[in-house]
């Protein structure tokens, strides 16, 4: 799988994805990410490091956009450094009407903003 198992803190998801990015992958990571919003009562703040991967579907870009829409996210940091694929992610970022989705250099930024977000 190109995204990886979740991993669960307080009012946040991490998962790592890999390779050649699709969109059920990233439907199925929102929806463990939905579950843990109802349950926890609260909206999440999702983190993604994308340094190994390679490529997003264009139906991935638009799950990402999709799961910004939704009440229960609060926001999207991408982690990722300056490639291909970072100027992707900056092309989601824009795409983006709810300013939700965020990308980072490096793990130390985006946790700085988590802090603050």
């Amino acid at each position: 799988m190109a995204i990886s198992e979740p991993r669960f803190n307080q009012h946040s998801m991490c998962v790592s994805a890999h390779g050649h990015i699709e969109k059920s992958e990233v439907e199925l990571a929102f929806v463990l990410a939905q579950q843990e919003a109802r349950a926890n009562g609260t909206p999440m703040i999702v983190i993604v490091d994308a340094n190994a991967a390679d490529f997003l579907t264009a139906g991935a870009r638009m799950a990402f956009l999709e799961a910004a829409a939704l009440p229960c996210i609060r926001a999207i940091l991408f982690v990722a450094e300056p490639t291909l694929l970072q100027q992707a992610l900056r092309s989601i970022q824009v795409l983006d009407l709810y300013g939700k989705i965020q990308v980072y250099t490096s793990a130390a930024d985006a946790k700085a903003a988590l802090a603050t977000t």
